[in-house]
């Protein structure tokens, strides 16, 4: 991983094999940024989706291999408990121009990731919702 800082702006370059959760999360507290958004693209072999059901109140994780393109990486970056957090969204597309997304929960890069990381000028924290069982942002 490669990144640069461009006033309340980052730059991050991941490199074949890196995983991008665990990439950010390392970024983050290495460079002390708690909270702010996040865009992306680049490519990926092996991922993780989740959809967030419901009725049952939990995830729903599928795990996918083969050569995808990252087309939109897009969340943000907070403290829950203290301790950075992502909340990431992805969309894919295959060889046949189809795409998947969904709730990201982890990907390793192929070839390369290019994201932007904007730093918020405050923090931003979660609080666990007792009923969806969801980490919230808490704007109060």
């Amino acid at each position: 991983m490669e990144f640069k800082q461009f006033g309340n702006r980052w730059l991050i370059r991941l490199e074949k094999g890196e995983e991008i959760i665990k990439s950010i999360l390392s970024f983050s507290e290495k460079n002390k940024v708690f909270s702010g958004s996040l865009i992306g693209i680049g490519a990926t072999n092996k991922f993780s989706l989740s959809i967030y059901d419901p009725g049952l109140n939990e995830y729903i994780e599928k795990v996918y291999e083969g050569d995808y393109e990252i087309t939109s990486l897009i969340g943000n970056i907070s403290l829950y408990e203290n301790k950075p957090t992502l909340h990431i969204h992805i969309t894919l597309g295959d060889r046949n121009n189809v795409a998947m997304g969904g709730h990201l929960n982890y990907a390793f890069i192929s070839g390369t990731c290019e994201i932007v990381v904007d730093e918020f000028s405050a923090q931003i924290e979660r609080k666990l919702d007792k009923e969806s069982r969801l980490k919230l942002l808490n704007l109060k």
